[in-house]
């Protein structure tokens, strides 16, 4: 356990996290954007909600890890990261609605955007 002790050793864990979580969100969005055109194609083989799973304990263990090393998170990294999750929300939610015709596709996915876009700001707010 002398491993898990070591400062030095824990910043390697932390920054092997970091890309292990951006493997897994790269795996995830392109999962997704397969199943959006081909459904069942990725379901199929893979949990989905298995994946989501690890990608939250994985978030989980890098700001543990943050806070044991008092660490501190890069605010603007997090805005990008916000930015391009709502990007691809907003395409995943568009694509979902299609059927219902363009009119009313494009209603909803600017509601659903907006009350994200406002539940993103409450969230913000807490921080300050």
């Amino acid at each position: 356990m002398k491993f898990f002790k070591n400062e030095k050793n824990l910043k390697i864990i932390l920054k092997l996290l970091g890309d292990f979580l951006f493997c897994l969100l790269l795996f995830f969005f392109f999962a997704m954007m397969a199943e959006s055109l081909l459904p069942t194609i990725v379901s199929r083989y893979i949990s989905i909600y298995l994946l989501v799973v690890v990608i939250t304990l994985d978030i989980f263990l890098i700001s543990f890890l943050q806070k044991k090393l008092e660490i501190e998170n890069s605010t603007l990294l997090n805005k990008k990261i916000a930015g391009i999750a709502l990007a691809m929300g907003t395409i995943f939610i568009l694509n979902s609605v299609l059927r219902f015709g363009i009119v009313l596709s494009l209603f909803l996915t600017l509601i659903s955007v907006v009350a994200i876009y406002f539940l993103y700001q409450i969230l913000e707010e807490d921080k300050i």
